[in-house]
């Protein structure tokens, strides 16, 4: 299983994304779920200052990549709170993964879709095809 930092890496590499700088750092928000039993208990606690930080990156991206990965957020995460949405798209998602694995154990499959995909492409030029 790959590491968060393996997969950040393995994202930038996939989308040209080049880190220009780290040094800066932004507060994390996250609400409090804490139960006080009086009303000071909240007062000394926000007193506190507890927080954590994150660092902020600079980094620079081709035009077409940001298309592509805004291609990808508004046609499936847009509707996260449905849940049909989100058990098809993860439904979906597995069947590419065992997909990729078929086609990469055996390469007569490998050979099957790339002329399945190649047909599919013609026939979207076609300017013949019927309306």
């Amino acid at each position: 299983m790959m590491s968060i930092t393996e997969k950040l890496k393995s994202f930038a590499a996939k989308y040209s994304i080049n880190v220009l700088s780290d040094s800066k750092r932004c507060v994390k928000h996250r609400p409090i779920n804490y139960h006080f039993s009086e009303e000071l208990d909240k007062d000394i606690y926000r007193s506190m200052g507890h927080y954590e930080t994150e660092p902020v990156l600079t980094i620079e991206v081709p035009l077409s990549k940001i298309e592509s990965i805004a291609e990808v957020e508004s046609t499936f995460y847009n509707n996260v709170d449905d849940v049909y949405r989100r058990r098809h798209f993860e439904e979906w998602m597995k069947q590419q993964s065992e997909e990729r694995y078929l086609r990469s154990k055996y390469p007569s499959c490998q050979t099957a879709y790339e002329h399945y995909s190649l047909m599919l492409h013609l026939c979207s030029e076609n300017p013949y095809k019927p309306k």
